[in-house]
């Protein structure tokens, strides 16, 4: 029996036999799980909740006339906990899952609609009159921030004691916290980053709707177990409207402004408090300087959770709370690849996060989308670096493969030319037509074996550029195409073609890339090859992969001897 079973067995059994008891060998965290179901089935909890929440279910309200249909779908998380129809609650508190320092967050069952969901209540600790407005201003601004990576709120109420609470989407996942530091294949860098993406666009949109979060950090990113990514805890959010400080260009001229009673009734936080994580602070919110908070103020807290993605470590690191908010007010960054240089940092992205966590506003990004696109365009970058490493790597293997075809039909050329002089040499002009007719012929097929050359280095060097014109600083196509000029600059220069072999000596240099230092400079002092046991542009592609091959350089070329 798994622990939601043994759960509900002890909760029905609870109901119907009075019997308090956790069940003995159970898991710590079932017996958590069982304990708070009885702390809250007390008559008054330790905070002052009451089991009873005085919210009545609209479904036992129609249940009486036998007009209540029960639609429950066959999932695990919408299965209700055995709770007595009678008691005609709407929401069955199970557990809590969080707590902070002014609501914790309860994971309950709401009746009516069949479905788990999560339930945020200010601490009675907190329930004065400055915490319960900030409270119900969270519970308005997220409910009017209507978007898909912004968990909604369902419901805003009181309980029996008059203390508010709202419910909202319950997220079965991780927070991005977790998942940078357990890492894994299922999240790579740029999974991570499309995450951040999403969570960019969150909040450009209610930057532009006059809200700005105020303590963006990976702990408050829900990653869901289907890839829903949402931004949660607007617990400090700061309401300014969006025509007083939000200065987006992106921002829609129709842009809803968003109205909570607190900002309505002028209650605002005062310059000099500080409220937020240190770690994760821009240097005007650690300062106090709430007049200075702006879309930007979010800008810089997306570059923390950038940092951290990149890094591994959070922004500010130190002993005390005390330097942790000196090096916030001073913006003191070590740069993400000096902080972590094990991990190769793509340069590209540490510009983009040092641009997000400039000390000067005006230096940084100027909405939350701009940021988004800067990571758009480098993931785009790096998918298309990918795809013209594939594509040239076809075209280099159709290149190499012309270059063999050249090297055979040079090496059937250069025995062709051998047999036609050796029979040229025993044929005298005053010999009859007869006797000339077999060298005509050798001569005839060595011209044409000159021209399948000539066509086979046409097609392969057209290949290697093709490669270039991918990828131009390609390891292999680059020595490759240089080699095959060189063997043409040689050629050159045993026929004593001084313009063809500038021409080529020229190419050499263009595309060498070092491979040909020594044969540009004139060294050697071997002569001039009549047929190579291997071409240079072979022999340049096997130096390109880290192997050694001396080679006669020929000819120093008209160039070179000026």
């Amino acid at each position: 029996m798994n622990e939601d079973a043994e759960y509900q067995n002890f909760v029905e059994n609870y109901f119907d036999t009075g019997v308090s008891e956790v069940p003995a060998g159970c898991s710590s965290e079932l017996r958590e799980r069982c304990l708070f179901f009885l702390r809250m089935s007390a008559d008054e909890s330790p905070d002052g909740v009451s089991h009873e929440l005085g919210v009545r279910s609209v479904v036992d309200l129609f249940a009486a006339g036998g007009s209540c249909p029960d639609m429950t779908l066959a999932i695990p998380d919408h299965q209700p906990p055995p709770v007595p129809a009678e008691t005609g609650e709407r929401y069955v508190v199970e557990k809590e899952i969080a707590r902070g320092g002014m609501g914790r967050i309860l994971l309950a069952y709401d009746r009516d609609f069949r479905r788990r969901i999560a339930m945020k209540m200010i601490l009675r600790s907190t329930a004065d009159s400055i915490p319960t407005s900030r409270f119900l201003e969270e519970a308005q601004a997220t409910a009017q921030l209507e978007h898909p990576n912004i968990a909604p709120v369902y419901d805003l109420d009181v309980d029996a004691n008059n203390s508010p609470f709202f419910t909202m989407k319950w997220i079965r996942g991780q927070d991005l916290k977790e998942i940078i530091e357990t890492g894994g294949d299922d999240y790579s860098l740029t999974r991570l980053l499309q995450i951040l993406q999403q969570v960019a666009m969150a909040v450009h949109f209610a930057n532009s709707r006059g809200v700005v979060h105020r303590d963006l950090k990976p702990q408050n990113i829900m990653v869901g177990d289907f890839g829903e990514v949402l931004v949660v805890d607007w617990g400090l959010a700061k309401v300014t409207g969006v025509k007083k400080t939000v200065t987006l260009e992106g921002a829609r001229p129709d842009a809803e402004e968003i109205s909570t009673k607190r900002a309505d009734e002028g209650f605002a936080t005062l310059d000099g408090t500080i409220q937020g994580s240190p770690s994760y602070l821009a240097p005007e919110h650690a300062r106090g300087e709430i007049s200075a908070i702006d879309a930007r103020t979010d800008v810089f807290g997306l570059g923390t959770i950038l940092y951290e993605i990149l890094t591994g470590c959070v922004l500010y690191e130190d002993s005390s709370v005390g330097e942790v908010l000196l090096r916030a007010r001073q913006c003191e960054i070590e740069p993400p690849r000096k902080r972590a240089p094990e991990r190769n940092i793509p340069a590209r992205l540490e510009e983009i996060c040092v641009r997000a966590l400039a000390a000067d506003k005006e230096a940084r990004f100027q909405s939350a989308e701009e940021l988004h696109n800067a990571l758009q365009n480098y993931i785009e970058g790096k998918i298309d670096a990918k795809r013209r490493a594939a594509e040239a790597l076809r075209l280099r293997e159709i290149a190499d493969e012309l270059g063999d075809r050249l090297k055979d039909a040079e090496v059937r050329a250069a025995a062709r030319k051998r047999q036609e002089e050796e029979v040229r040499a025993a044929v005298r002009d005053s010999d009859p037509e007869e006797k000339k007719k077999p060298l005509w012929d050798l001569a005839e097929k060595s011209h044409g074996l000159k021209e399948e050359v000539q066509s086979a280095f046409n097609r392969t060097t057209s290949a290697y550029l093709a490669v270039l014109s991918i990828q131009p600083d390609d390891p292999q196509a680059r020595p490759a195409l240089a080699g095959l000029y060189y063997d043409r600059l040689v050629d050159a220069e045993d026929r004593n073609d001084a313009e063809a072999a500038t021409l080529y000596e020229n190419l050499v240099a263009q595309y060498h890339a070092g491979h040909f230092d020594v044969e540009l400079q004139g060294g050697g002092g071997c002569g001039p090859r009549a047929i190579p046991p291997e071409p240079a542009y072979a022999s340049a592609v096997s130096r390109s992969v880290g192997c050694c091959s001396s080679r006669p350089t020929g000819k120093t070329s008209a160039r070179l001897r000026s």
